[in-house]
């Protein structure tokens, strides 16, 4: 166990995507994409729409890219 003080260490490409995702999300709540469209429809909408499709899109390489290189794999 590398860290005394912490009951779940994530591996450094988890903790970028974590905090790209939590950037992304303030960035998409803030106050001016309610009010700019795109095709009639709010950017607050198109931002939530890509995010849904960005996470697993990069979430799931991660994912297998941290399985690959793990030490006790199994399979």
């Amino acid at each position: 166990m590398k860290n005394k003080g912490s009951w779940y260490s994530l591996p450094t490409y988890e903790k970028i995507f974590l905090i790209g995702i939590i950037i992304y999300i303030i960035i998409l709540f803030l106050p001016w994409t309610y009010h700019q469209k795109i095709l009639n429809i709010s950017s607050w909408v198109w931002g939530a729409q890509l995010l849904q499709l960005l996470i697993p899109a990069v979430g799931i390489p991660i994912f297998f890219l941290l399985k690959k290189g793990s030490p006790n794999e199994e399979d």
